[in-house]
């Protein structure tokens, strides 16, 4: 407990590793009583909108010791404070490319297509097809089976 003990805060890295931290800084002990906790969630605000709401309560009681959580996107912020996560201790960090830096560029008569890479649960695929049904789009996807069990491949 040494690292902690020296530490200006402790950073949780998913909200998996901010579970035992919290429960610690919740009950004041140390040395988790007195560093603050902060946690980056990816899969939270997910989880708590799948749950009834006396499941989200409990769910998001199992981080009251964490001072700050930080998600990938602002519109997880509200569903974090709606199962009970106190507002102003929910930010969203700014990530992604900067499409001021990337001007749009004229590819002629290019071939239209999409590139589509990603593995996590939160792939959308369906809505992707949806979109380039009926186009002359061609989409080049990287995936599991899994990620597109339930779609209809245009």
């Amino acid at each position: 407990m040494q690292l902690v003990r020296d530490a200006d805060v402790v950073l949780a890295f998913l909200e998996s590793h901010a579970q035992l931290p919290s429960a610690l800084r919740a009950r004041r002990i140390r040395p988790f009583a007195t560093t603050p906790l902060a946690m980056i969630a990816c899969w939270l605000a997910d989880d708590l909108r799948r749950l009834p709401a006396t499941e989200r309560r409990r769910l998001a009681g199992r981080y009251r010791g964490v001072d700050l959580t930080m998600v990938f996107s602002a519109n997880q912020i509200d569903v974090l404070i709606d199962a009970g996560f106190h507002e102003g201790s929910v930010e969203a960090i700014p990530f992604g490319f900067a499409p001021q830096q990337h001007p749009p560029v004229d590819f002629g008569t290019r071939d239209s297509s999409i590139v589509a890479v990603g593995f996590d649960r939160g792939r959308d695929y369906t809505t992707l097809f949806e979109a380039v049904q009926g186009t002359d789009l061609h989409v080049d996807l990287y995936c599991s089976e899994g990620n597109i069990a339930a779609s209809r491949l245009p």
